[in-house]
């Protein structure tokens, strides 16, 4: 079948020219086809070519079971239900990682286990179906033997010998070598009774050797056609491993069938298929027409790669009624698509399934779990997982979020919430007897249960048998969803999936449950929805191609890293090894891509497409990118681009540097302005004045927090508590008493701290500093604390009055200090003179301008300070201000009052600004869509 022509749609004509004469004919032809989606497609064909079509049997060739040799002799359907059961992908995955943890912990290793095993399933997959049999990796020799080639050969040379018994032990074998019995049996079936229907095989090529063997079986019979994708007989040179044609060129040769039966349909190649297979081996030539069938499209990125797919794809079918076909291995990247395509009303239809972590149940599993199994509860996490879509608890759904949300305001937002989950129950039940009304009922017998089940299932987590922790998870998870009919039969069927795989494991030290119960679950999918309708944009693999032409054919993430891949050293055998036993070479593999990149190329429409980064890393073209665009200049021919289709989304779509969002701003009515300001609010008034707006004006406030406030808040809270009972009698200070209060201060506000000694001997650190400066100091005359102050400043009539709180204001007897105490971080020199940390000087002004007057009439503030209270090796630094504290206190004054007029008496609006980056308020200023810089 020459490339230019979809294999599937001329075999459909075919087979209705055949039995046009008798219909009822076309049920006996018995086809084969290397996918179910292959299957699918060319059952579709037929009923588009003729609509009341009967079908033929079809049969998916990488899926066979045991309904394909139905009908054979007895002696062979009893050999058929010998056959052990095919081991489940997530069994297989549960004893492989089993397995390899053991290996860790009798080695004392700490390799990533997941990463592993998933490496051992590939190399797994090669040796079947390469036919090498596992004691193969008993010859290995690592050649240098670095320590983690040795260590991957003696878990090899263990696990070559164990695998085979396990899989005994399970009554089951790989999927591979299921389906190259049951081609053995079809065989031997056909052998003793040849079959009188035709039966014919589309689009495999050979590269397996039971493919192999069923292709020569079925072209051995009177009525069997095997139609090869691709394939030229008229090639007769010898070609190399990486030729596209190699595997099928391969098949006709080693099966010794005569060339003059290979026959072309239809009647000959043209010159343009032939210069499909020769465009990555040969010079082009003037003849060469590939350059007009391409376009290529180079993205900065996955998000422009996909919008410009999109817009293309946009006007192609606006100007024909053609189909479409997107192949592409990169799943963000067909999601990215498919959003974009959907904003269009367009259609899309995938062919794969999706990952089941990706779904509403595999969240509902993993999220069930990480919640309740984390050392200390994330309230957050615990919010979220019960108003998770699938959790319903005895309720109708809007009525039990009503009573999810009751809980979050009124019980647990603004409350000291604990963080210890022996602590959670009684707070819980505490805050709820408080309310009588019906959601409190409610919470109170939801958390009765809630917390016995997440408790047998934490306790269960350290037991040595993961079927009892994976019994007491499904318990938990069956709490939570109680009557959800929606959620029912698929989360069934996970869970029995997973009740399979874990039967009889055991847990070891270097795999916990929820490692072990994550890398299970990534072997599991959600079969893609059936359809209704013919799409006009299907989204396929690359397998698919080869089978499947349309009017355009696109080809995305064409980069090195995606595909074809590279063959590299593995986690267990090196390319040597790799060799030795037998594995095919990357030149084979090579060639194999060739033959779907062949195959593509063979559209009425190519554009082939790739992005310059992915994940802000570079990425290379891979060597069809390379080979074709070569080809293309080496013909003197212009390369065809997508770039007006790029430029577009880059000017109308993304936000780049063409368009940008404004900052937001808002003009707000004179009478509406506040007339006093705090200390901190002057802060945002000066540097941030949309978070000024946003918090004064517009009086928008933040949820209170929904967690519990963190050990080093807690501790600032009790130091600046504690420093200031100390300072404030500091005649009567010594150290006995101060270490009593301090003990005091502890279980007060570090109660529920999880590492209580660390922040006790901080504590001391910072009380030890504090009594040696009381003795190797100038002693003030009096010491006050937390005093309150105000200053009142007038602007061309209008009276604005500043208040704020010093921590701690020393009184001496010609002059003032004003310090204030940090635990974070400290402002610098620079960002005092600025006034972007305008704290001090604004304090310094309440004693000039204001009410700290009364303390010392007449006098100066001879500084201003910082303590930064860490606690560590320099337990406090003292960063004294030097610049002179009038002089802070008068330029403040004046930055403030020009500042005030331009919003208060000029009417400037308030804008968001680069100093506007709030976690609080981050949303409400929108700070990523206008700022360059900002991710």
């Amino acid at each position: 079948m020459p490339p230019s022509h979809s294999i599937l749609s001329v075999t459909a004509e075919r087979l209705i020219a055949e039995t046009y004469q008798d219909p009822l004919s076309i049920a006996g032809y018995h086809i084969y086809l290397p996918t179910r989606r292959s299957c699918h497609r060319f059952a579709e064909i037929i009923t588009e070519l003729k609509t009341s079509s009967f079908l033929p049997k079809i049969t998916p060739i990488t899926n066979l079971d045991q309904e394909a040799i139905a009908f054979s002799s007895i002696d062979i359907m009893q050999e058929v239900v010998q056959l052990p059961k095919v081991l489940p992908a997530a069994r297989r995955r549960a004893l492989l990682f089993s397995l390899v943890a053991k290996f860790n912990e009798k080695n004392n290793k700490f390799y990533n286990i997941s990463q592993l095993v998933t490496s051992l399933e590939t190399l797994l997959d090669e040796l079947d179906n390469e036919h090498i049999p596992l004691e193969k990796l008993t010859e290995l020799d690592a050649g240098f033997k670095t320590d983690h080639q040795l260590n991957s050969l003696a878990f090899l040379n263990v696990f070559s010998k164990a695998w085979p018994l396990i899989l005994q032990e399970e009554n089951a074998q790989s999927a591979q070598s299921h389906r190259r019995n049951l081609i053995q049996l079809l065989i031997k079936s056909w052998q003793e009774l040849p079959p009188k229907n035709p039966i014919w095989i589309i689009g495999a090529t050979g590269s397996l050797p039971e493919i192999s063997d069923l292709m020569q079986a079925v072209g051995g019979l009177k009525n069997g056609s095997v139609f090869l994708p691709g394939y030229d007989p008229e090639i007769s040179d010898p070609i190399a491993k990486n030729h596209p044609l190699y595997s099928q060129k391969t098949f006709i040769e080693e099966r010794n069938i005569n060339p003059t039966s290979v026959k072309v349909i239809p009647d000959s190649f043209t010159y343009a298929d032939k210069n499909l297979y020769n465009c990555f081996h040969k010079a082009p030539s003037h003849k060469d027409t590939l350059a007009n069938k391409i376009t290529f499209l180079e993205a900065d990125h996955h998000d422009e790669e996909a919008a410009t797919i999109a817009l293309y794809i946009k006007e192609f079918v606006q100007t024909s009624n053609k189909k479409i076909i997107i192949v592409s291995q990169n799943q963000p990247l067909k999601a990215r698509i498919k959003s974009h395509l959907n904003a269009f009303n367009i259609f899309v239809d995938e062919s794969t399934g999706l990952p089941i972590l990706q779904t509403a149940i595999g969240t509902l599993v993993e999220n069930s779990l990480k919640t309740v199994a984390a050392p200390t509860c994330s309230w957050i996490d615990l919010i979220a997982l019960l108003k998770h879509p699938y959790c319903y608890i005895e309720k109708d759904r809007l009525e039990y979020l009503s009573t999810i949300r009751w809980l979050e305001m009124e019980v647990l937002r603004g409350a000291q919430l604990p963080s210890l989950w022996s602590d959670i129950p009684s707070f819980l039940f505490d805050r709820l007897e408080k309310f009588t009304c019906e959601q409190a009922a409610f919470c109170r017998n939801l958390f009765e249960q809630f917390f016995l089940l997440s408790e047998q299932l934490r306790s269960s987590l350290n037991q040595p048998i993961l079927t009892k922790t994976l019994e007491n998870h499904i318990n938990f998870i069956a709490f939570l969803v109680a009557e959800n009919i929606e959620s029912q039969q698929l989360l069934k069927e996970t869970l029995e999936e997973l009740a399979k795989a874990f039967d009889g494991l055991k847990k070891s030290s270097s795999g916990d449950y929820y490692e072990i119960l994550l890398s299970i679950l990534s072997t599991l999918d959600i079969p893609p929805p059936s359809r209704s309708i013919s799409p006009q944009v299907q989204i396929i693999g690359v397998l698919e191609s080869r089978l499947i032409r349309s009017d355009l054919m696109i080809m995305t993430d064409m980069n090195e890293e995606s595909w074809p891949k590279q063959s590299g050293d593995d986690p267990w055998l090196n390319k040597q090894m790799r060799k030795t036993i037998g594995l095919a070479e990357a030149a084979e593999k090579l060639g194999h891509a060739s033959h779907d990149m062949m195959n593509i190329l063979g559209s009425e429409k190519v554009l082939l497409t790739r992005s310059k980064s992915e994940k802000g890393k570079s990425t290379r073209p891979n060597i069809f990118w390379q080979l074709l665009t070569h080809y293309i200049k080496h013909a003197n021919q212009e390369i065809q681009t997508a770039e007006p289709y790029l430029l577009t989304v880059r000017k109308h779509w993304l936000n780049t540097e063409n368009k940008k969002h404004a900052p937001p701003s808002i003009h707000v009515p004179k009478e509406n302005l506040p007339r006093t300001i705090t200390i901190s609010d002057c802060q945002h008034l000066l540097n941030a004045p949309y978070i000024f707006y946003l918090k004064n004006i517009a009086r928008l406030k933040p949820l209170q927090i929904l967690s519990f406030q963190t050990d080093a808040v807690n501790f600032g809270i009790m130091m600046h508590d504690l420093l200031n009972r100390i300072a404030t009698d500091s005649i009567n200070s010594s150290v006995t008493r101060d270490k009593s209060l301090l003990n005091f201060m502890l279980k007060k506000y570090m109660k529920n701290a999880i590492a209580l000694p660390f922040w006790r001997k901080r504590a001391e650190n910072i009380l030890s500093f504090f009594h040696d400066h009381l003795k190797n100091s100038d002693q003030p005359n009096q010491i006050i604390t937390e005093i309150p102050g105000s200053l009142t400043l007038e602007i061309h009539g209008l009276k604005i009055k500043i208040k704020g709180r010093s921590d701690r204001i020393n009184i001496y007897p010609d002059a003032l200090e004003i310090i204030d105490y940090k635990t974070g971080q400290v402002p610098t020199q620079k960002a005092v003179e600025l006034h972007q940390a305008p704290q001090l000087s604004l304090e310094a002004a309440l004693y000039y301008e204001g009410s700290y007057q009364k303390l010392l009439p007449g006098k100066d503030v001879k500084k201003v300070s910082y303590w930064k209270l860490s606690g560590k090796e320099k337990s406090v630094e003292i960063t004294d201000i030097k610049l002179d504290p009038k002089h802070l206190s008068d330029s403040v004054i004046n930055t403030l009052k020009q500042v005030i007029s331009s919003y208060y008496i000029e009417d400037i609006p308030f804008r968001s600004s680069l100093s506007d980056d709030y976690p609080d308020y981050y949303t409400l200023t929108r700070f990523p869509s206008w700022n360059k810089g900002s991710s």
